[in-house]
């Protein structure tokens, strides 16, 4: 689940150690603990980094995109506890602040859950403002039950429904001082809060810890709870991606979408992950990027650059990881796809990418909605 599996902080530009591959890279783009507010998460200079040592990259320089975003509404009242229905796929909720902290609309969907990214600003050393990572809020659609150490400890009551008060153990991840990421576990405590906004329908906020020695952007009991005091559902809106897939295997279909503009503050690329039908229940939390749990293919699009010195003259399409790579026509932004699980042939993997039509990757509101 993603409230547990490991955050990596990879500098920007920064090429990976190699034993990481492009999956690594891409969460990396997705989630960094701090960036300024002239900047944001979008992974692309990472991941170009290591295209570019899989013989997958060459690009071009290019102008940055428009400042457009996704409206994000949170309009509405806390739901009673009976009869709250989320359709798969679909955000319920904007964003919000309360105890110093930002909730950022929400950038991540499956057919089980969605899930934000909670931040707080700050002046750097050189009184710059950026914002620190603190945690995730995760709203699990009913009938989806999270993961047990989420369920457990002191009894709490939010929203006059009832959860759980919990302090666990968290191993976290440090950066090296040469921008790699170093997997040596250091123990921390994190808080989390869990209660049910609706009959047998959770959400949680799981406080993430990257660096134990930093405690001013770390989320106390208190921040939690005037957290969920403040969280309201809001008017539904389903997930956009920004094409149409004109070829994929029989009966695959939309299982996730990660981001939803290329201009949002902490997500700013599109992943568009699709596997069988049969794997996308309505109450089995699956773990896309894990190649044990079953087929699927992830399809990132994100902001081209220009290639290093060191870029190759000419690339081959797809190498034997089962990672596919190419610009997109016509436009600043290339695609990358991958199959964790080699369950595709690389002929068919290619497929799925050439057979892809974009709509105008600068106008997120006129994406395609998942259906």
């Amino acid at each position: 689940m993603h409230e547990v599996r490991e955050l990596l902080e990879v500098g920007k530009g920064d090429a990976p150690p190699s034993p990481y591959g492009v999956d690594d890279i891409v969460a990396a783009g997705r989630r960094r603990r701090r960036w300024t507010s002239a900047g944001r998460i979008g992974g692309a200079g990472i991941l170009t980094a290591a295209l570019v040592a899989l013989g997958l990259f060459v690009g071009n320089a290019v102008t940055p995109s428009s400042n457009r975003t996704v409206g994000n509404s949170n309009v509405g009242q806390q739901p009673s506890a009976l009869n709250v229905v989320i359709d798969p796929l679909t955000f319920a909720f904007g964003g919000f602040s309360a105890a110093g902290y930002r909730v950022l609309p929400p950038q991540e969907v499956t057919a089980t859950y969605q899930s934000a990214n909670i931040v707080r600003d700050y002046q750097d050393s050189t009184g710059k403002k950026a914002v620190a990572f603190a945690g995730t809020l995760t709203v699990y659609r009913p009938g989806v039950r999270p993961p047990a150490i989420f369920t457990s400890g002191a009894k709490v009551t939010v929203h006059g429904l009832p959860g759980f008060a919990n302090v666990r153990a968290q191993d976290t991840l440090l950066v090296s001082n040469g921008g790699g990421v170093d997997r040596n576990p250091v123990s921390a405590m994190a808080n989390t809060l869990a209660w049910q906004y609706g009959a047998n329908a959770w959400v949680v906020i799981n406080s993430l810890i990257e660096y134990p020695t930093d405690v001013s952007y770390r989320l106390t009991a208190a921040d939690e709870r005037a957290l969920a005091d403040a969280f309201r559902l809001g008017r539904p809106s389903p997930a956009r991606i920004p094409f149409q897939a004109g070829y994929l295997p029989p009966n695959w279909t939309v299982v996730s979408v990660i981001g939803r503009s290329f201009t949002a503050e902490d997500i700013a690329q599109i992943t568009v992950v699709f596997a069988p039908s049969s794997s996308a229940g309505a109450d089995k939390i699956r773990h896309f990027a894990d190649a044990t749990d079953g087929p699927a293919v992830s399809i990132n699009v994100m902001h081209d650059q220009a290639p290093p010195p060191d870029a190759p003259k000419t690339k081959q399409d797809c190498n034997t990881d089962l990672y596919c790579s190419f610009a997109i026509p016509n436009t600043q932004y290339f695609v990358v796809l991958h199959d964790p699980s080699a369950t595709l042939s690389t002929s068919e993997l290619l497929k799925i990418g050439r057979g892809l039509t974009f709509d105008n990757l600068e106008l997120p509101d006129t994406w395609h909605p998942v259906s």
